[in-house]
């Protein structure tokens, strides 16, 4: 995700990027022609939702949603930095989603301790926890952006970035306070992984809250990291580096293969990680889309990736909110395509993984769904959500199990 500031110098990075390419950087190719539209249904209210967390059974979402408005004051990793333009507490929200009933509702959270700011949403992951008195009970594991303690320093010194836990009741309206992991490996999170009632992987999209680096990121990116985090019982926060020296790491996901995938939206490719018994991260593979990516999830039922990808990477900056425009978030249309990337190894191959990729759904104009961020598969239908889309979409997808 891009800057802001770099609009009115779009044109002259684009010279920029033709003339000089970093290796593997990924900026705009051709889009995809149109396929998968036929039904698609925008769900309204659904607002600049960046992730959302499917429970498969159930055929409900748990979505991590904002503003259109907000985000052009406030989106940490698009440099939109207007701390001072918030309302004193968070107001984003934690919305349920019903696929069979296309209704939505708000989460309310509970427990929460004197001071805390609320929410100020990015991505999100959720973890079946029972216990015998709850055995439908799940952790919530949200990505905050808190402003600093003095708004008018978040130019300077970025955002306050946490990781918060909550427990629920699954299909409930109320999630209790757990505590919140605050800890300088935590530095620019962008999506999270559940590995325990406590622990998480998370990604750290990039190597610097603010700096000037951060205005050329469409030619020029510093590696980051993936840290793997716990929430102690005394309340204090642990956290080590998993791997690091990556390119704009940004949506992770792990798969019933019990591999760790984390995309790049730099580079256009998915890697693959093998989880160590110390939660650092071994590489097993590497999946080039050929796309800039986001998030990431995986079917519980095939264990296919889906991938949300940026065919022009420039028409998503465009359409990203800013001021004086927070109103028009689609007055620039950014093509999509979602691709799927399934595991074809048999038993037999060992000298390492085969890999499917096809485009289950393309908007090359971006009429229909725009900007997206977020591609959720449920059965047969896609749950489409972007960090700045003013709604969701549902696609069904012909009937097919994805």
């Amino acid at each position: 995700m891009v800057s802001g500031a770099l609009f009115a110098l779009l044109p002259l990075f684009g010279l920029f990027a033709a003339l000089w390419k970093p290796r593997g950087q990924i900026v705009s190719h051709d889009p995809h022609p149109a396929v998968g539209l036929d039904e698609c249904a925008p769900i309204a209210g659904l607002e600049a939702c960046e992730d959302a967390w499917v429970a498969h059974d159930a055929g409900i979402a748990y979505l991590a949603c904002s503003s259109v408005e907000s985000r052009a004051h406030w989106a940490p990793s698009l440099v939109h930095l207007d701390a001072a333009a918030l309302p004193t507490l968070g107001a984003d929200s934690l919305r349920l989603f019903s696929f069979a009933s296309r209704t939505h509702s708000a989460v309310r959270f509970v427990g929460l301790p004197a001071g805390h700011p609320g929410l100020f949403a990015h991505g999100l992951d959720a973890l079946h926890t029972p216990s015998a008195a709850e055995p439908d009970l799940y952790t919530l594991f949200l990505v905050s952006h808190r402003p600093p303690a003095d708004p008018a320093l978040a130019p300077k010194e970025g955002a306050d970035s946490v990781v918060e836990l909550f427990e629920t009741r699954l299909g409930s309206d109320e999630a209790r306070y757990v505590g919140t992991v605050r800890h300088e490996r935590v530095l620019t999170p962008n999506s999270v992984v559940a590995t325990g009632p406590r622990s998480f992987y998370v990604s750290n999209d990039h190597a610097r809250k603010v700096h000037w680096t951060r205005m050329f990121e469409l030619v020029y990116v510093e590696s980051s990291s993936i840290a793997h985090c716990e929430l102690l019982p005394s309340g204090e926060s642990d956290c080590t580096v998993a791997v690091d020296d990556i390119l704009y790491p940004n949506g992770i996901a792990k798969g019933p293969d019990d591999l760790l995938y984390s995309a790049s939206t730099f580079t256009g490719e998915i890697s693959v990680w093998e989880i160590q018994a110390d939660h650092t991260l071994v590489p097993s593979s590497h999946i080039w889309i050929q796309r800039p990516i986001d998030n990431l999830h995986v079917s519980p039922t095939t264990g296919a990736i889906f991938a949300a990808t940026f065919p022009r990477f420039f028409d998503f900056a465009l359409s990203s909110p800013s001021l004086p425009r927070p109103h028009k978030p689609y007055s620039s249309r950014s093509p999509v395509e979602i691709w799927r990337v399934a595991n074809q190894t048999s038993d037999e191959q060992f000298l390492g993984r085969r890999w499917a990729k096809d485009v289950v759904l393309a908007d090359p104009m971006g009429e229909t769904v725009s900007a997206v961020t977020t591609a959720a598969p449920w059965r047969d239908q896609l749950l489409l959500t972007g960090y700045f889309t003013p709604h969701a979409v549902v696609c069904r997808l012909g009937g097919e199990t994805l």
